[in-house]
């Protein structure tokens, strides 16, 4: 760049000498394209611009304003909660209970007797009225006559509704008398059990007519 200058220095004086001009020489004035003046400068703002930036944010004094502090607030994730089974009560038969507590209230029937005025001296064409006692579990007792099932045990007679009429077979006629006994026997409806009962052993008699005289026999 010097020696370009020079050079455009000794041609102005040739110039002039040969003119016969004298005049001081001027310098030459330097064009410089403006973009890179321009470029210079921008590049020189640009680095003050940091270098200001720079300083300003190390050598900054810090505001003596107490801090606000900043709550932040986080939620908490929801859980949740276990479900808790509630206990079912026990259910409770109602149709066990019932027989519990109709077993307790309702007398059960344990057993059958029959009654009867007397079985001494029975003959025949004589009449003995039998009755059926069924025996309950609480003690007490229940006329069951009619709907009991009689019997007679031996050729003795024959018995209906618990009337139990003398009368022998004539296959034992000619032995003046004959042993049998009277049988009753009873369904309770709400067991289904059977009940029976039995007179003792007892005899009867062959009729003789009183217009028969035996004196001399």
């Amino acid at each position: 760049m010097e020696f370009f200058f020079r050079a455009i220095q000794a041609v102005s004086s040739f110039v002039l000498g040969v003119f016969g001009v004298d005049r001081p020489v001027e310098e030459p004035v330097l064009v410089v394209d403006s973009s890179y003046e321009v470029m210079a400068t921008t590049t020189d703002m640009v680095s003050e611009e940091v270098a200001t930036t720079s300083t300003a944010s190390i050598t900054a004094t810090p505001s003596h304003e107490t801090p606000v502090p900043t709550t932040i607030k986080v939620s908490e994730p929801v859980v949740p909660k276990p479900e808790v089974p509630v206990p079912t009560p026990p259910s409770v038969p109602i149709d066990i209970v019932t027989s519990s507590r109709s077993s307790a209230t309702i007398p059960k029937a344990t057993g059958l007797s029959l009654q009867n005025s007397s079985l001494e001296g029975v003959s025949e064409r004589d009449t003995i009225s039998f009755v059926a006692v069924l025996t309950m579990s609480d003690g007490s007792t229940k006329d069951v006559t009619q709907d009991a099932v009689w019997e007679v045990v031996g050729p003795i007679g024959s018995i209906q509704k618990g009337v139990f009429t003398a009368a022998l077979d004539p296959s034992i006629a000619e032995f003046g008398r004959g042993p049998g006994a009277v049988t009753a026997t009873y369904t309770d409806s709400a067991s289904g059990k059977k009940f029976e009962a039995t007179t003792e052993i007892f005899e009867v008699a062959a009729y003789i007519p009183s217009s028969v005289d035996t004196s001399g026999q």
